[in-house]
Parts: structure tokens; C-alpha cells; sequence
């Protein structure tokens, strides 16, 4: 179960910031905002496709490296079957050039205990000169996402 839990934090992390960026400024947080929705709210696998490199790679502590778009896609079709209802707000990013730093916010139902999960995390991302994202750096707490989604879970196992 904890590594599901680790698959699951890599894969949110991985759509947080990757989007098109815009003159020298990189991606503006209004555009990636609408990306996160479309691939963790809706599950719409297009937007990957249109926004990361076919070989694109990800880091997050605790679970191991996501590497190739196909890869990433199956990550949000297993977190989209833990946490169906998945939000996650972009509190505040900064980009330059062909690469972002966004702060967020996740939240949603954790399907097998039906608790609430809220919790914070970053990401870094590089993009490529087409506005694709190539590489991305995950951190989020994941004591607190572990501690969230087993409360209560040892009572009702009883």
C-alpha cells in the first residue's frame, strides 16, 4: 500500500508545472492551472501528449523515476483510481526561460479509506524549445499524505 501511495505523489507531481512556455518568461500559472485540470481532474491523456517529450523523466523522493510519456500516463490513470476526485491549485510558480518552480496544493478522496487527503508539495520543471516538459524535480510530505490516508484504517480492519 505505501508504495502505491509514493507511485501516486510522483504522478501528481509530474503535470504540475509542464506547459508551453511563453517568450522569456516561461509558462504563464493561469495555463498550467488549466493543464493540471484537464489531466488530474478529467483524465484527458491528450494534454500529455501534447505537453511532455515522448522521453521526458521524473524525480520525486521515495518512489522510483518515471521516465517516458507512456509511463506517465499509466501514473495518472493509478492515481486518478486512488484519488478519483484529485484537485490541485498551483499557490504560486516562477519561470525563466525554459524553466519553472511551482509551490501547491493537492487534495482529494483517498478511495480505499474515504479520508480526506490534503497536502503541499514543489516541483521544478525543464522544458524543451518546443514547450515540452523534458525533466521534472518533485518534493511533497509524504509522512503527512502516509498519516492522512491510514487514519482510521486500523479501527475499521478490526
Amino acid at each position: 500500500m505505501k508504495r502505491n501511495f509514493l507511485f501516486f505523489l510522483s504522478v501528481v507531481l509530474i503535470a504540475v508545472v509542464g506547459c508551453a512556455p511563453t517568450e522569456d518568461s516561461g509558462p504563464d500559472m493561469a495555463t498550467v492551472q488549466a493543464m493540471v485540470d484537464e489531466i488530474w481532474s478529467n483524465g484527458n491523456m491528450e494534454v500529455i501528449d501534447l505537453n511532455y517529450a515522448e522521453n521526458m523523466v521524473r524525480h520525486s523522493p521515495g518512489s522510483s523515476v518515471v521516465e517516458g510519456r507512456e509511463a506517465f500516463k499509466e501514473s495518472v490513470a493509478g492515481t486518478r483510481k486512488q484519488f478519483s476526485d484529485l484537485k490541485v491549485e498551483i499557490v504560486e510558480m516562477i519561470s525563466h526561460g525554459n524553466t519553472s518552480a511551482s509551490r501547491w496544493t493537492a487534495s482529494g478522496t483517498h478511495n480505499e479509506s474515504g479520508n480526506q487527503v490534503t497536502f503541499e508539495g514543489t516541483t521544478f520543471v525543464h522544458t524543451n524549445d518546443d514547450g515540452q516538459t523534458t525533466e521534472e524535480w518533485a518534493t511533497f510530505d509524504m509522512q503527512s499524505v502516509m498519516q492522512q490516508t491510514q487514519a482510521g484504517m486500523e479501527t475499521s480492519m478490526k
